[in-house]
């Protein structure tokens, strides 16, 4: 049986105008014995976006998609984002 699980949390970072990179970084705060798989499902920008799960062994489900000028991040848990630019998962 499937477990249908919604990715209510959006997150995005555009390229800068100007040329350059950009990144947005997650922190969970879980430690090593928490398990990721990740499935890839493109990885050469040349096929179209760049896109991957990671299904995280305490539920969290991440979804990344990125092209040249957007990366966008879809998640069933909400994070924050902080001061030094950082994404932290908000734990209950």
């Amino acid at each position: 049986m499937f477990e249908h699980i919604k990715l209510e949390y959006y997150y995005s970072v555009s390229a800068p105008a100007t040329g350059g990179e950009t990144t947005m970084t997650f922190k969970t705060g879980y430690d090593d014995s928490v398990k990721v798989k990740d499935y890839i499902i493109n990885d050469d920008i040349k096929r179209g976006p760049i896109e991957r799960f990671e299904v995280f062994s305490t539920g969290l489900v991440m979804f990344h998609r990125d092209t040249a000028s957007l990366g966008e991040t879809y998640s069933n848990m909400p994070f924050e984002l902080h001061d030094d630019g950082i994404f932290y998962l908000v734990s209950d």
